[in-house]
């Protein structure tokens, strides 16, 4: 029981270190996340035309056949 005890704590502190490494030594930490730019004014014209609150999908399902590969 200690033993698995032991390696349990190992492995979590070997798996804590290398997200650690990954996140400070590669732009993995910082990737896929940044600002809109104008963000005010987005968010202005956003509670303007969207009448209800809830969860919205962008594009919308409705579009689907409109998509581009870009």
């Amino acid at each position: 029981m200690s033993r698995m005890i032991f390696a349990s704590s190992v492995t979590a502190i070997a798996v804590f270190v290398w997200s650690f490494l990954l996140h400070a030594a590669t732009p993995l930490g910082s990737a896929g996340l940044s600002s809109l730019p104008n963000e005010p004014a987005l968010l202005d014209l956003m509670r303007a035309n969207i009448p209800d609150k809830g969860l919205y999908f962008f594009p919308g399902v409705g579009d689907l056949d409109n998509l581009t590969e870009d």
